[in-house]
């Protein structure tokens, strides 16, 4: 018996818990090892739908969440489970990693992805590879980037609650009840578009490295395309092509576990990360040419 030197399970996991505050604490709370059932409840109707066993029930009263991200009024955005361990990662209610898998760890991560992704709240499994910067001068890690995904998610969920305002494009409520339906619906569309936009892109230090980052470079032109020979199944793999016209082309690419998740949209995410790498790729270039 004793006390423990320190609350947290592993090394890593207090390091990337200073690394979560250090990132997103300014205008958010992240908490660490919060009771399972602070975040979700678990009642008949859940228990039914996707047939929790008492067993089951029970281990949920004693497990915790490694990693919370809540807004200023605690509200949950996200939990992320660092497996440190076997160094797995989920793709929807699925649990994956390239050591041998430990059922039990499994049987865990499964049981709460399937509760959460029931509730269509945002749950990921990510490992060490996740957490590490982009890179040395990239202070920024894939789980950054899952972050924006859920922050931007519950901006524009609350942006859209708001009634319409024509006052953005230049029109009275009068006028704009006087347009044809289809008129109306059009501005409507093209205002929840600008606000989907917009929440991502505000809320996004990954994109907004990267534009830095292309717009220093003067904008060049640049492509992306799949990256060949991954299991599509598991992955989202981007490379990214820019074309520093008399210094020639550069290239980069990333490869990250698709996650699948309520509210989390990797494709766009895995765009700007490789976009982003070319960019700083591209500088170190042309410094060095």
């Amino acid at each position: 018996m004793g006390v423990k030197r320190q609350v947290f399970g592993s090394l890593a996991e207090r390091n990337f818990d200073y690394q979560l505050s250090k990132q997103w604490s300014k205008n958010n709370h992240i908490y660490h090892n919060l009771p399972f059932l602070n975040i979700f409840y678990i009642d008949d109707q859940l228990i039914k739908k996707i047939e929790i066993t008492d067993n089951q029930i029970d281990y949920l009263k004693k497990t915790s969440i490694d990693f919370t991200l809540c807004n200023n009024q605690d509200e949950p955005l996200i939990c992320i489970e660092f497996d440190g361990m076997q160094q797995g990662f989920n793709v929807g209610n699925k649990y994956y990693c390239n050591n041998n898998i430990n059922n039990l760890r499994k049987k865990s991560f499964e049981l709460k992805l399937k509760i959460a992704h029931s509730l269509s709240f945002p749950f990921v499994v990510v490992s060490s590879n996740e957490f590490q910067y982009l890179s040395n001068d990239i202070k920024l890690c894939i789980v950054d980037g899952i972050i924006v995904q859920a922050i931007s998610y519950q901006v524009f969920e609350s942006e859209m609650k708001q009634v319409f305002n024509p006052h953005k494009y230049g029109m009275t409520e009068e006028e704009f009840l006087e347009l044809p339906l289809k008129e109306q619906y059009y501005f409507v569309k093209k205002d929840c578009l600008h606000i989907e936009v917009d929440t991502y892109f505000n809320n996004n230090p990954v994109f907004q490295k990267a534009s830095k980052l292309h717009e220093s470079l003067g904008d060049p032109s640049y492509s992306l395309k799949p990256v060949k020979g991954i299991n599509f199944h598991i992955y989202h793999g981007r490379q990214s092509t820019i074309n520093l016209k008399e210094y020639g082309i550069v290239e980069a690419e990333i490869i990250l576990p698709k996650f699948d998740v309520p509210k989390l949209y990797m494709g766009s995410l895995v765009d700007e990360i490789s976009r982003l790498l070319a960019c700083n790729k591209a500088i170190k270039f042309m410094q060095n040419f």
